[in-house]
Parts: C-alpha cells; structure tokens; sequence
C-alpha cells in the first residue's frame, strides 16, 4: 500500500520528462554506488591478499601503505570517468562547462550589435550546448506602455512563427517581470494562475513546442525570451542545466541592452539627419521667399512709382486727354492692389502664426464660394483654353464657417491648378458629404488637375512656409500662366484656414513629370457645424 501510495504521489507530482528524469537520476545513483563498492571491494580483497602472502614479513605495513595510497589515487579519476559514462550512457550527454560556454558565447558577440546576429550567435548556442533541435529568441519590441510584442528574431527547428502580443498583467508575462523566473510548458497547461491566460495565447504557446522558457530581463524590463524546446532523450532540465540555462540569459540581456541601446542611437543620428536635411531645405527656401518677396513687391512698387512719376510730370495738355490720365490712375491702382495682396497674405500668414487668425462665422453655401472665387479666373481659362468643372457643390449642406477665408482656399487651390496644369488641360472641382470619425457630419472638397504633378517627397513640406518646389530663379510674378508663381504663401494660407475650422487639408500626386503629366489632387474637409466655445457656469466664475 506504501509502496502504491508513493507511485502515485510520484505520477501526480511529475510530468512525463521529470519522471523521466527521475529515473535516469535513481540509475545513475545505483550505478554509481555499484562502481563505487566495486572499488571499495577491490580494496578489500587487497588487503587480504597482502595478508595471506606477506603476514610473517617485515614489509606488510608497506604493502598496505602503497595500496591505501593507491586507492586513493584511483578514487578521484574512477569516480569522474563513472559519472561521465554513466551520464552519457544514460542521459546521452556529458555536462557542461559554465565557464566555456559563457566563454564562447561572450566571444560569438563581442565584434557586433547588431540585434539579428546576436539573436542566431544565442539560438544556435542554445541548440548546440543543450543537444536540441528546437529553439527560439523572441526580443520584446516595446511598441507601448502595458504591452509586450513579441516579435520571433531567430530560430531553430521552427517555421512560420508570427509575432506576439500580451499585456503586462497577462499571466506568462507577469510571472517573468514578478518573480524572474524559468517557467515551462507543462506550469503553463496545469497550474492554475494560467488558466486566466485567453485560450489563443494558450494554443499559441503549445504550438510552440517548446518545454522551457526563460526570460531576458534588465532592470525590471523584459528584453527578450528565449525558448528552448524538448531534449533529444525525452528528459526534462535538471538543475544544473536550469542554472546554465539562467546564466545564458543574463549574458544575453547585457548583449541585447547593449544592442538596443545602438539601435536607439541609430534612430536617433537618422531622425537627426532628417530633420537637418529638413531645415536645410526650409533655410533655403526662406532665402527663396525673400528673394520672391522683394520681386513680388518690387514689381508693383515699380509700377507704382513710375505712374506716379508720369502724374508729377504732367502738362496743361496731358492733362486734357482723359484717356492717358485714366490709364496712369489704373496703372497706380493695379499696382497697389497687387502690393496689397501680397502685404495681407503675409499678415495672414503671420497671424496664422500665432494664432490669432479670427473667423467670422455664418452659414455658407460652398457653390457660391465656389462662384466667387473661380470669376476672377474665368478671362484666363478662356485664354489659355483650360477645362474647369464642377461636380456635388450645390448638393452639399450649409455649413458654418468663415465664407471670405474659404472664397481664399478655393482661390488658391483653383489657382495652384491653373498654374500648374499646361494649356488645353483640365480641373475639377468636387464636393462631397460625409461623416468623419473626428469631424462628424463634413464637407470634402476636392481640386484635381491634369498638370505637371508634384513629387511624393514633397507632399508634406509643400504647405510649409517659404516652400517652393520650383527654383526661385525662374519665378515670374504672373498668378495665371503656365508655371507661374506668387510670393509662395497660397497653400501655407490654405492650411491655416482649414485648420483653424478644425479641418485638414492634403494632396495627392503619383510624381512630378511635363511629359506624361500624372496631375495632382488637392483635398481638404471641414466639418458642417463649428464646435460650440466652453461656457463656464456661472458659480465658477469667481469675482475679485
């Protein structure tokens, strides 16, 4: 009954490798007091032999003394050689060397950082000291706070292995950050505080096969995890191995930090390039608004001063012909406006700034801002015999918004079109209702052209300030003609707008090419209703 008892204490406590185990470890046991009373019995014999033959001799206590000594020499190599044999015999292995295997673990990673490399020096030290056919490194991306994403770096015996994502209160990782600890498969199909874990992430780690897992950690942060699979003989881990197992892992989590810690680096030096490649470019394009700026206004001040200059000089006589004094009036007059125009873009650009660009709010119907602002391009269309059409606006609700900025933004979309789309080409204007998931119920309105196009690279800093895709050099104050240019503001001003009724604005162009001419879309989208200001109640409203 005793002897029942026990089998089954034995069965319930240990699963089929530790048993395994178990049974190795009781015949290594027998066979290792076996060799060793062998020894001792050889002994034994020994000394009575040398009785019988040398009793009466004076040379007896020497005979026992070499003897005595010469079991005491063999013991130490016997008992070495015996637990090699029987261990290999068996467990089919011999065990380790800590030291060495540290050693050339230390040695694998010493001449690189690179995460994937260190991630195959460690699975194939790992498959390679430990005798099997199945091993993984997972390393932690870290893509949030209370996440872990476990992403498969290198493996062994494994294919098609996907990425991981657990919280940190799941179950098989808390039981790594809290108690540092290995844990294998079997805790995790039958101790309780696993059976929280979701059933996917169970049939995700069984599909693993692995029969150990072992976390890489650094200061309380989990680094990586590190999966070795079942031992070729069937037999679990024992002690010594868990222990080299551990040391692997901390070994591992000083390469791994030290190669996080280059990856973030590198990160770094390239967002830094970036972000001087993108000052460079916005430095140079200040110089550009600068230069562009002075032409824009010079011109028109130019105009201005030699009109005014035509006036001073006037006779009795000149001024007798109605005609040349009213051509110098209008001369004046466009010049002035033209220097206006550019003067309120500019201030509108700065009070966008800083953000005190005021909106005068009503209800507005988008096909009479569309009206508005295509009349002053209708001679110009004609002229350079450009298709414009209209397509949804007078479908579209009204909304509330500010009419005289968004008569700016169509302007200036319309106008970018025109300028940029060859003669004989096309631009459409469409209008479409929505519900956003931000905005709620909107308005998109889209501006698409068969011109010349813009390059992808360019698709973000083309409504900075001081931007300008063409060189600067070949500027021409015309607002209209082909390639034409203004002060380089018009879409910086759009965004402003559109921003500041809580909308967004983009464009979309597969390139910039004159001979195919993939052309370009400009969109943006408010929503119909502006939100209502915060109204502070009135017994919040202290009064001192």
């Amino acid at each position: 009954a005793a002897a029942t008892l026990l089998a089954s204490y034995t069965v319930l406590s240990y699963h089929t490798p530790d048993l395994k185990l178990l049974v190795g470890w009781g015949i290594h046991y027998i066979g290792m007091t076996g060799i060793l009373a062998g020894l001792t019995l050889l002994g034994f014999w020994g000394v009575i032999q040398i009785f019988l033959l040398m009793a009466n001799t004076p040379n007896l206590w020497l005979w026992l003394a070499v003897l005595a000594v010469a079991l005491a020499n063999l013991y130490a190599p016997v008992t070495r050689a015996a637990n090699q044999f029987l261990t290999r015999f068996i467990f089919g292995k011999v065990r380790h060397d800590a030291r060495q295997m540290i050693k050339r673990y230390n040695q694998g990673i010493s001449s690189t950082l690179d995460l994937q490399r260190l991630s195959d020096v460690t699975v194939d030290l790992m498959t390679e000291t430990m005798n099997i056919d199945r091993s993984v490194v997972f390393v932690n991306e870290r893509e949030g706070r209370g996440e872990v994403a476990l992403r498969p770096f290198s493996a062994v015996g494994l294919n098609g292995l996907v990425s991981k994502r657990f919280t940190t209160d799941n179950p098989f990782i808390r039981h790594f950050l809290e108690k540092h600890q290995i844990l294998s498969q079997y805790d995790v199909d039958v101790r309780p505080e696993f059976r929280a874990m979701a059933e996917e992430e169970r049939k995700w780690l069984a599909s693993l096969g692995m029969e150990l897992y072992v976390p890489v950690l650094r200061e309380q942060e989990l680094l990586a995890v590190l999966g070795f699979g079942p031992k070729a003989q069937g037999v679990a881990y024992n002690q010594d191995e868990q222990d080299l197992i551990l040391m692997l892992a901390d070994q591992t989590g000083l390469a791994f930090e030290g190669s996080l810690l280059f990856q973030q680096l590198k990160m770094v030096n390239e967002e830094v390039g970036l972000l001087s490649d993108r000052l460079s470019i916005l430095d140079q394009s200040k110089s550009d608004f600068l230069a562009v700026a002075s032409h824009e206004l010079r011109t028109p001040l130019t105009q201005i001063h030699t009109y005014s200059q035509l006036l001073l000089e006037f006779t009795e006589e000149d001024l007798q012909d109605e005609a040349y004094v009213k051509q110098v009036f209008e001369g004046i007059a466009k010049g002035s406006e033209r220097m206006k125009e550019v003067i309120d873009l500019m201030l509108d650009i700065s009070a966008a700034d800083l953000g005190i660009m005021h909106l005068f709010k009503g209800q507005v119907i988008l096909s009479e801002v569309y009206q508005q602002a295509v009349h002053q391009f209708l001679p110009v269309l004609e002229q350079r015999r450009l298709q414009l059409t209209e397509q949804g606006l007078a479908t579209l609700p009204v909304i509330e918004a500010d009419g005289t900025r968004l008569v700016q933004v169509m302007e200036n979309l319309i106008g970018n079109a025109i300028k940029y789309t060859p003669n004989k080409g096309k631009i459409k204007v469409q209008g479409f209702a929505l519900v956003d998931d931000r905005l709620g119920q909107a308005v998109k309105i889209v501006v698409s052209d068969t011109g010349i196009g813009i390059n992808p690279e360019y698709h973000e800093t083309i409504f900075e300030k001081f931007f300008r895709v063409e060189d600067s050099r070949h500027h021409s104050t015309s607002k209209t003609k082909f390639k034409g240019a203004g002060p380089g503001l018009g879409l910086t001003l759009v965004k402003a707008v559109v921003e500041a009724h809580g909308g967004r604005v983009w464009v979309e162009s597969p390139g910039y090419d004159e001979a195919k001419c993939p052309g370009a879309t400009f969109g943006f989208i408010i929503p119909v209703a502006q939100p209502k200001p915060k109204v502070i109640p009135a017994k919040a409203i202290e009064v001192i």
